[in-house]
């Protein structure tokens, strides 16, 4: 069976960034510690190092203001769809919780490192803009 050469592409570069997850599992599972100090190196260290370092090889271009303000409109109309079509589906606050999470990417933790591998570094520049409009 062939797979396709796109395929065959994305997997490879995929492949580390599964095998670093399975090892945080294991190491997770191995050595019960406390994700805190995990977590503040992340948030304070190594993901503004990594935001940075992406904007700076973009070939800015004023045009690319406009992308965090059409995803964050995309992102609030597909929320306020949600919430209208939750609002007769479920009672309570499960309609808040859902409109939030289908208006919001997990693409911090998850799209940053396949956006890493996927595209080329000036292209990384132009997820980071994006993703500020999921962040607002």
């Amino acid at each position: 069976m062939s797979f396709p050469p796109v395929f065959t592409a994305i997997l490879t570069k995929m492949l580390p960034l599964y095998g670093v997850m399975a090892l945080g599992f294991v190491y997770g599972r191995a050595h019960r510690q406390a994700a805190e100090p995990i977590s503040f190196l992340q948030i304070y260290f190594v993901v503004p190092i990594v935001i940075v370092a992406s904007l700076a090889n973009m070939a800015f271009q004023p045009s690319y203001l406009l992308l965090p303000i059409i995803t964050m409109i995309g992102c609030c109309v597909v929320a306020m769809i949600t919430y209208a079509t939750g609002k007769r589906v479920w009672d309570g606050n499960i309609t808040n919780i859902m409109a939030y999470a289908c208006g919001n990417g997990n693409t911090g933790y998850f799209g940053l490192p396949v956006a890493l591998i996927v595209f080329p570094p000036e292209a990384v520049g132009l997820f980071m803009m994006a993703n500020v409009g999921f962040v607002l």
